[in-house]
């Protein structure tokens, strides 16, 4: 009679679990295909923000569209959307937490490289102007923060143009920046931020620049050399670069399984639990 008894028990309580985790499989597949679809934004959302840091353009809070909620701006960004519209509750809280504090910090570094270090950046390029044959032209717009500067001289027709970030300032040779080939053309070199619209622009028509730019070339560096923000940067850089990969790879998977065995029969044991 025990015997029978502990058989009976066992078996209820199998059949019981596998019903449960029966009506959870189901419950997970009827929301797998919305999940794999936020998923995958999310991987391809994360991957633009590693592609822009790659490459030194990095995206920051007002790359995106501004949104009055809540008596207050909200930059409505991919993931913040996730949140707003209440699909959440249907993915990994841990995960999209994750993606909550990279996305922030990968944000900060966007705006710390587009806002101060490009301010002081612009600053030092401004006491190139010393150096020109002739001072040039700034122009502040009194209604933001747009700073510009052109140098004298002009080119007309033709000419050669090198376009650069303020970012390029640190990570190459100053000199190698100036280095133009000219082929007898004039030339034009540009210095800019990597917003939109610009909010710094240095331009320098060949023309303005001294003959022997040795003491121009040595200033710069010194000046570049004293602010140290390229050994800062890197270092930023490498730090969001390796959270990015991590998560990213986290993203593709879940994008591929959204729900894993282990996460049904733990869920499924879970709701035995709240039984």
């Amino acid at each position: 009679m025990k015997t029978f008894v502990i058989s009976l028990s066992t078996s209820i309580i199998v059949s019981l679990f596998t019903f449960i985790i029966g009506l959870k499989t189901g419950k997970m597949q009827q929301d797998r295909e919305k999940k794999q679809k936020l998923y995958q934004e999310m991987f391809v959302y994360f991957t633009e923000i590693r592609r822009r840091l790659k490459i030194n353009q990095p995206l920051k809070w007002n790359s995106y569209k501004n949104v009055y909620q809540g008596g207050r701006d909200v930059w409505m960004t991919p993931l913040r959307k996730i949140f707003e519209s209440g699909d959440i509750v249907i993915l990994r809280i841990d995960i999209m937490k994750k993606c909550q504090d990279i996305e922030k910090d990968s944000f900060k570094l966007g705006s710390d490289l587009n806002y101060m270090y490009n301010e002081q950046i612009f600053q030092i390029l401004a006491g190139l102007d010393t150096f020109f044959k002739e001072r040039g032209r700034f122009k502040k717009n009194a209604f933001s923060k747009q700073r510009f500067y052109e140098s004298v001289g002009s080119v007309k027709g033709k000419f050669v143009w090198r376009n650069y970030q303020f970012i390029d300032l640190l990570l190459k040779a100053p000199k190698s920046l100036f280095e133009v080939k000219k082929n007898g053309m004039p030339y034009r070199i540009d210095f800019e931020d990597a917003n939109n619209p610009h909010e710094y622009g240095f331009t320098i028509n060949g023309n303005a620049l001294p003959d022997d730019k040795t003491e121009m070339l040595k200033y710069l560096s010194m000046k570049l050399d004293q602010l140290n923000l390229r050994g800062v940067y890197l270092k930023r850089k490498e730090k969001e670069l390796e959270e990015l990969d991590d998560i990213i790879d986290i993203l593709r998977k879940k994008a591929k399984d959204p729900d894993s065995f282990w996460e049904i029969f733990v869920g499924a044991f879970m709701d035995i639990i709240k039984r």
